[in-house]
């Protein structure tokens, strides 16, 4: 689930710049736009792109990259005064690449503008990711970074997040009640509500600071990964007390519950058996 597909490098399908046109073209063109704004301005499309725009800033020289589909065109300006691109947006299935390559280190904020519903933005070089404009946005993954806050409070499309190797002191999720898949393993989160998120199917939180868990509202949720944690004996009960009693089976027949809580101080001397008599699976020795 965690894996791409493939990459591939996208086809450019133009770019931005200036032209002359006759003063016959202009008029016919002011004409045209005069009569679109009388029927109530921009295309549907129009407006939509206008309003779903991300921003990457990000440092370094070098090559810089993300991937992302959706529908209709994109617009990528890179930042460093180059022209703006526009170009098609692909298949989720396709996996497309884009790539830009900086001379200096200089910090740079790339501007996205288009329906983007799936967005990687995995890499060391980015600093921040503003995506609170895209309301369509359903995958978003951007592991690996240095970002210290992530707004996804207005991306109530969102189905998957992947925000792990981070450096999140704070997750927000509670807007976000269509989301399936949450990954943020290996940041610095003290508190994780997961209450609103009851599609939940997979929650992965290791090694941050957490101290409880509470997933009563997860009836959905079968992996369970809350390994180098911070929670006691006590805390780690009360969580197998909110653990839920559904039987959720894999394409063998097989019931797929599992939860993982190595390296956490109430590991050794916790009640497995509060979790084994609903079902659950409790793993102390896996590492990946």
């Amino acid at each position: 689930m965690k894996q791409f597909n493939k990459l591939m490098k996208p086809e450019i399908i133009s770019r931005n710049g200036t032209s002359l046109i006759s003063r016959g073209d202009f008029l016919k063109k002011a004409l045209m736009l005069a009569g679109a704004f009388a029927l109530g301005g921009c295309t549907k499309d129009d407006n939509e792109n206008n309003g779903n725009v991300m921003t990457i800033t990000r440092s370094g020289v070098g090559r810089a990259f993300f991937q992302m589909s959706g529908n209709g065109t994109t617009t990528i300006d890179w930042g460093d005064g180059t022209a703006v691109e526009t170009q098609k947006l692909r298949t989720y299935d396709e996996l497309p690449m884009y790539e830009h390559t900086y001379s200096d280190a200089t910090v740079r904020t790339i501007k996205i503008t288009g329906n983007v519903t799936w967005l990687n933005s995995s890499t060391k070089s980015i600093l921040r990711v503003d995506v609170s404009k895209n309301k369509v946005l359903e995958k978003f993954d951007c592991r690996d970074t240095k970002i210290t806050n992530l707004d996804v409070s207005k991306n109530t499309a969102l189905t998957y997040l992947d925000c792990s190797d981070s450096q999140l002191t704070n997750l927000d999720v509670n807007k976000n009640t269509a989301l399936t898949g949450l990954y943020c393993i290996n940041n610095r989160l003290t508190n994780l509500d997961v209450s609103k998120n009851v599609k939940l199917v997979q929650l992965w939180c290791d090694n941050n600071q957490l101290t409880k868990l509470d997933v009563s509202k997860n009836v959905e949720l079968w992996d369970i990964y809350c390994r180098g944690n911070q929670f006691t004996s006590t805390e780690l009960n009360a969580l197998f007390g909110t653990l839920h009693s559904n039987t959720i089976l894999d394409h063998r027949g097989v019931d797929r519950r599992g939860i993982y809580i190595r390296n956490n101080p109430g590991t050794a001397t916790c009640n497995q058996s509060i979790a084994r008599d609903k079902g659950w699976v409790v793993n102390t020795t896996f590492q990946w």
